[in-house]
């Protein structure tokens, strides 16, 4: 089993199903695996070849997942970079990483222009929406809605392994220059399979992950793909949005760091909102 067929069974099993629900959009398992594989012909047409990297600095959100799932499906290995790490330090990741291409949020333009500048190495920019300032003009992006607008939709067909390496999950820095330990697809699966029988999840799930989209991505969405159920993306820490997406998507699995549900416990409390669908808080 690796990602690459994971998915492709969740769209066989499930293709009208929502995979993804997010305040900006909802995506269908279908629809999923269509960007997903426009998003990896795409890059292969770029020259991506197997193993070669590619930097992901992304908020939480629906074409996050779809780069993740892009890359390794064109036999790509995605490095989500913290974006909040100084200059400097990222500096020393993307001369670490030697990225093939970077996928951004226009937001880091002007970042991206300083990495350019101090590594001596353009890298390949595909930014998530249109340019919001000059600094595109150095960077020469092409864009993450153009590839999938005119892309194929059809599997590229790569044969993946196991023991392929997916991501890179790098460390805080909190000690050290951050450092990139590898997961293979084997990795997520057995973690996912793990996880999914101990906690008797099923496809009925909706499942809700904290944890930013550079520190274990794949607790985000591997879950629920494995399962065919439905992931919940927020990208937010404050408790009432995050009481109101529980409400409102009838979360049942919530994983988070233990001191973020003690916010939740005075609007529990409260009766404020309905977290009757929660059945799982996972710390």
């Amino acid at each position: 089993m690796t990602l690459d067929r994971m998915l492709e069974r969740a769209v066989q099993t499930s293709p009208d199903k929502y995979a993804l629900l997010s305040r900006d959009a909802n995506l269908t398992y279908r629809e999923l695996g269509n960007q997903v594989n426009s998003l990896a012909n795409g890059l292969l047409n770029m020259g991506l070849k197997r193993g070669d990297k590619v930097a992901m600095l992304l908020p939480k959100s629906v074409q996050a997942v779809v780069a993740f799932l892009g890359v390794t499906r064109a036999g790509g290995v995605i490095a989500p970079i913290n974006m909040r790490l100084k200059t400097d330090t990222l500096r020393v990741t993307f001369n670490h990483l030697h990225p093939f291409a970077v996928i951004a949020d226009p937001l880091y333009q002007p970042l991206l222009l300083k990495l350019d500048k101090a590594t001596q190495s353009p890298h390949r920019i595909i930014l998530s929406g249109k340019p919001q300032h000059s600094a595109a003009n150095g960077l020469h992006p092409v864009y993450f809605d153009d590839i999938i607008k005119n892309e194929s939709q059809r599997p590229p067909g790569l044969p993946l392994d196991e023991k392929d390496v997916a991501y890179l999950n790098y460390t805080s820095g909190t000690t050290g220059i951050p450092k990139g330990a590898i997961t293979t697809h084997g990795n997520l699966i057995w973690n996912t399979r793990g996880a999914v029988e101990i906690l008797k999840m099923d496809a009925r799930d909706v499942l809700m992950c904290m944890f930013p989209m550079y520190a274990h991505p794949h607790e985000i969405f591997c879950r629920s793909i494995y399962l065919g159920g439905s992931a919940v993306l927020l990208d937010s820490m404050y408790p009432k949005t995050i009481a109101r997406t529980i409400e409102l998507n009838h979360v049942t699995c919530l994983m988070a760091v233990p001191p973020f549900f003690r916010t939740l416990f005075p609007l529990a409390r409260s009766g404020e909102y309905d977290f009757s669908s929660l059945r799982i808080a996972e710390a």
